[in-house]
């Protein structure tokens, strides 16, 4: 099927408002000036994370970004595994104090600490990795253009499914609303009559949490649940796998985790993010704001499908992205409020 056959449907989002709050900035861009003061010698870049490196979602995403910003810029670098968000302010505070350039809080969850503690230390360099405005001064954010990737991955669940899909995230933080908002206007934008649920786990670690999901939207007759909730979802994939049904990945390609069930995965290319966000402040650029980063920037895109849509969806679907970056689709934004189930 043709894209000028999708054409009635686009009428529906044409117009929409796009994803920009004011603030926001695209990199590259030369307009960016920061302090204006570059970092003599190599940076220092420390890292918190919320969970294991090892997890092969979230957090090995942003464990190979610090090591590609060691790698590239020659960078002095140090990290810590499963922060609580108890625990961040002084891992923070710790950081800061030992000479540190740059300290990223790698999740949504950090936002509170991160905010308390740059302001503590104003000469340090503070990134958080999600939505978030900034201070204009030290401390900014990261993001990718959650809107554009949710509106993918809901588009291939909808193409995948039979009528009924799901999206279950981590904790309803703004960047998650945003995905799932967008999972199901992707969703419904290849079949307007799908019915489709949203659920936050309200957790990133505990997989009992993502079985007991699993397991009841299975029994509600899902045949397609889209995962984005690192650890806690990976369970999803295995019960997914015994009940014959489809799943989406998150963060990195999870077709290993179980080849026959995993459609396709929303890749985030965290490190390309990373790197990108530690040059500015390299280069004495950061302004304490808020960078976007999507699918034109080529830091996010969907694994390969390797035969799980025939070639008419499998060409829908690429049409479906084309139409975004030319922005013929414009997702609208999140809530303000999440409308979704909470387990």
């Amino acid at each position: 099927m043709k894209l000028t056959r999708y054409i009635p449907h686009y009428l529906i989002f044409l117009g929409l408002v796009v994803l920009a709050a004011a603030g926001i900035h695209i990199f590259p861009g030369g307009s960016d000036t920061g302090d204006g003061k570059a970092i003599s010698g190599n940076i220092r870049v420390a890292m918190i994370l919320p969970d294991s490196i090892d997890d092969q979602s979230w957090n090995t995403a942003g464990y190979n970004g610090l090591m590609l910003v060691k790698k590239e810029l020659g960078a002095e670098v140090a990290y810590s595994q499963k922060v609580s968000p108890a625990q961040a302010p002084a891992e923070l505070r710790r950081y800061a104090a030992g000479g540190f350039d740059l300290i990223i809080a790698h999740g949504g969850q950090y936002d509170g600490a991160a905010e308390a503690v740059a302001a503590e230390f104003p000469t340090v360099k503070f990134m958080l990795a999600e939505a978030h405005p900034g201070n204009n001064r030290n401390l900014g954010a990261i993001s990718f253009r959650n809107e554009e990737m949710g509106f993918l991955a809901g588009a291939a669940a909808g193409l995948a499914s039979r009528g009924k899909a799901a999206f279950v995230g981590g904790e309803d933080l703004p960047h998650m609303l945003q995905r799932a908002r967008a999972f199901e206007q992707g969703a419904k934008f290849v079949n307007p009559n799908i019915e489709t649920k949203v659920v936050f786990l309200g957790t990133w670690t505990d997989q009992n949490k993502g079985v007991e999901a699993g397991k009841a939207l299975i029994a509600e007759k899902f045949d397609v649940i889209v995962i984005n909730a690192d650890t806690a979802g990976k369970p999803i994939h295995a019960l997914a796998r015994e009940a014959g049904i489809k799943t989406i990945g998150w963060i990195v390609d999870q077709y290993n985790l179980s080849p026959r069930t995993v459609i396709t995965s929303a890749v985030l290319d965290n490190s390309q993010l990373i790197l990108n966000g530690a040059r500015l402040v390299a280069k004495g650029r950061w302004e304490g704001k808020q960078y976007k980063f999507g699918l034109k920037d080529g830091v996010m895109y969907m694994a390969p499908l390797r035969g799980s849509l025939d070639n008419d969806k499998a060409k829908k679907l690429a049409d479906i992205r084309q139409a975004l970056l030319d922005g013929l689709i414009s997702p609208l934004p999140a809530p303000a409020s999440s409308p979704a189930t909470k387990e």
